[in-house]
């Protein structure tokens, strides 16, 4: 079997759930190397599992988003919180018990919980509507926070001292009884005596010891034919090195991860491997001057959209990321499709950013509208959110309610993007380093992508445009726009992209490599 360790860490504490509100933006956008690999050998019908290493109380969300929901996995905060077998529930947080004669409010956002005319608590939710915490109040500063499993229990409590800083978090069992208890302020982590059997110590300097010791615990009790698959990170790769034994280990560098500094610390690391797994071919070069260990190649696709979803849709969508460009750049692009939407009535601009913070939203929209109101032409104005809902709930082809063709989207979501680009015709990214998730699910949607940089993920004349300056944008819409031969064979060249990727073959040279026989 393979035993694939991620590294699906967030940006505030090491171990702890990187798992945001629902609204709070694209920090929770993960494809990376372990979801493509796991796919990869699940296509092939290979026995796979997962070890999980951080605090992850949502992570069948997770792995249901990107349709690993059925690999089975072990868990060091189950192993920690004795929660292995627990039958998923529903909650209802109107159920719980509120004090008497409090109000719920539903926002856009999340619901507040009154009484008495002030806030007690924000009741979160993730990107599925699921319930992941409650955030409670005491004179307008944080008191504790629940954070829920999404099998339908009570996780974890956070609680704050008096100035709102957090304090301590108990780990719970499915019951409610505390576990163990991490000091936030001190880092040290205290076992509760009444399970104090089931931990070598009863106090630990952080809770990166306690996962230590389960972790090395657990790598005991696999076959000696278990291969391990690191997906390598500064955060846990010196752990699992010291904990594999004499298994066989595959370590995976995923260039959004992993800074290829210092290149000793890479060299010592990978000596310890059998196999070194890379996503960028230019990174594999720059190893192979450096290590001994053989590696391989793999580049990353996302399979889950369908292709061509963009051909049942009459209007062509662009698909426009502005994150990063220049305004004086931005300009020179918009003139262009400005001038190639006046010849094409069919065309819609959606200008789409990944930088959703709320409180910013209306900036960005009233700059753009600024910048559009420059053109003087009515279709390429910004549409309002009820111009864009009446344009989408009335089918009648007479009633031109529609004379905007111009949006702006918020994307704070993998699968945001997702659905933004199933009806997307065409993506423009010319931001000196183009987004890598834009960029793969790009290509696994079969749409073409115009860039200013070559990538390993978009040919030229392929399956998108290389522009050599700013002034070739009108020639790229012209040669994937005008008529539909260029579209068809760009989309037919990434079915055989992502064929090549799901046909076994990368499977089997992986297995080849190590000398892994079933």
């Amino acid at each position: 079997m393979f035993q694939f360790i991620p590294a699906w860490y967030g940006q505030g504490r090491p171990w702890y759930d990187p798992t945001t509100a629902w609204y709070r933006g694209v920090s929770s956008i993960h494809f990376d190397d372990t979801i493509n690999q796991m796919r990869m050998f699940q296509h092939t019908n290979e026995d796979i599992g997962m070890v999980l290493l951080n605090y992850m109380p949502n992570l069948r969300y997770f792995l249901h988003r990107y349709d690993l929901f059925e690999v089975p996995y072990w868990s060091v905060f189950d192993e920690i919180q004795h929660t292995h077998h627990i039958q998923p529930q529903i909650l209802d947080f109107k159920e719980f018990q509120w004090p008497e004669n409090v109000e719920f409010l539903y926002t856009n956002f999340l619901v507040l919980v009154r009484k008495d005319g002030k806030v007690l608590a924000h009741v979160e939710f993730g990107e599925e509507a699921h319930l992941i915490y409650i955030q409670f109040f005491k004179d307008d500063r944080p008191s504790k926070r629940l954070v829920f499993d999404d099998r339908g229990f009570l996780s974890s409590i956070l609680y704050y001292d008096d100035q709102g800083k957090e304090n301590y978090q108990d780990y719970l069992n499915a019951t409610g009884d505390w576990q163990i208890r991490e000091n936030l302020q001190t880092q040290e982590v205290t076992v509760n005596p009444s399970v104090a059997h089931r931990f070598q110590k009863e106090r630990y300097g952080s809770i990166a010891e306690v996962i230590q010791e389960k972790v090395a615990a657990y790598v005991t009790r696999l076959t000696v034919e278990d291969v391990l698959v690191l997906a390598s990170s500064p955060q846990h790769n010196k752990l699992i090195l010291q904990a594999k034994g004499s298994h066989r280990l595959i370590l995976s560098y995923f260039d959004e991860r992993y800074p290829f500094h210092p290149m000793a610390q890479i060299a010592q690391d990978t000596a310890l491997a059998d196999l070194v797994v890379i996503d960028r071919q230019r990174s594999k070069e720059r190893l192979q001057e450096a290590i001994s260990t053989p590696i391989e190649h793999i580049s990353l696709f996302d399979a889950r959209l369908n292709l061509g979803k963009s051909q049942r849709f009459r209007e062509l969508f662009l698909y426009f990321l502005m994150d990063g460009v220049e305004e004086k750049e931005l300009l020179q692009y918009l003139e262009q499709i400005a001038y190639f939407m006046t010849e094409h009535e069919d065309v819609h601009l959606k200008m789409v950013t990944y930088q959703t913070d709320p409180a910013q939203e209306d900036v960005k929209r009233e700059w753009l509208d600024a910048l559009l109101e420059s053109y003087d032409l009515d279709f390429f104005q910004l549409e309002t959110e009820e111009e864009q809902t009446e344009a989408f709930e009335d089918d009648d082809e007479e009633v031109e309610i529609e004379a905007k063709r111009v949006s702006l989207e918020f994307l704070r979501s993998d699968l945001d993007i997702m659905s933004s680009l199933e009806e997307s015709r065409l993506i423009i990214d010319v931001t000196s380093e183009p987004d890598l998730y834009t960029q793969i699910a790009g290509i696994s949607a079969g749409i073409p992508q115009i860039t200013i940089q070559p990538t390993e993920f978009v040919e030229h004349l392929k399956n998108g445009y290389l522009l050599s300056h700013p002034s070739e944008l009108s020639l790229a819409l012209h040669h994937y726009l005008v008529g539909l031969r260029n579209w068809n064979e760009s989309l037919m060249y990434a079915a055989q992209k992502i064929a090549s990727y799901t046909s076994g073959s990368l499977v089997e040279k992986i297995k080849q490599s190590i000398g892994y026989h079933e």
